[in-house]
């Protein structure tokens, strides 16, 4: 409507737009930790094919437990912000 003082839906619009910036953010986070794993996870299955294969240039090489570890603790992750929302 013409006239009509907008800022109370502008403040709202900007709230929900950071919020929902930040779980964009969370989930970018959350998706580069969980693309990092799964190459670790090629690589170590790389080995395992091909015994006579290099090591990953720049990586440490992480064991099967502690891969299944940090899966884990991203499924934890996962299942509580499920519950939060």
């Amino acid at each position: 409507a013409v006239g009509v003082d907008h800022a109370e839906r502008l403040g709202e619009m900007a709230a929900r737009k950071a919020k929902v910036e930040a779980e964009l953010k969370a989930l970018q986070d959350r998706f580069d930790r969980e693309r990092a794993i799964v190459a670790q996870i090629r690589d170590i299955r790389l080995r395992l094919e091909d015994p006579n294969a290099p090591p990953p240039e720049g990586q440490k090489p992480a064991s099967p437990e502690e891969l299944r570890s940090q899966l884990a603790a991203l499924d934890a992750e996962r299942y509580l912000d499920a519950l939060g929302n």
